[in-house]
């Protein structure tokens, strides 16, 4: 593979980025069972912030640190 592909980060910390949004969104998840609509609807919302968060921190920042490496 080329040489910005460095799987290190995630293998080491991914796991631990993996780890605490999946904690964190099994404890907002409950709130989606909740009868009220208001914290279902914020639940929802924050859990999918969270899974887009992870993502972002999962593929955007190594690549963008890669990427700024690369040019400097």
């Amino acid at each position: 593979m080329g040489k910005l592909f460095r799987p290190r980060p995630l293998i080491t910390t991914g796991k631990v980025i993996m780890f605490t949004t999946i904690t964190l969104a099994i404890e907002v998840g409950f709130s989606l069972f909740s009868v009220m609509k208001l914290p279902a609807e914020m639940g929802l919302l924050i859990l999918l912030l969270m899974i887009f968060n992870m993502v972002c921190a999962l593929v955007l920042v190594p690549a963008l640190a890669g990427f700024v490496k690369h040019i400097t």
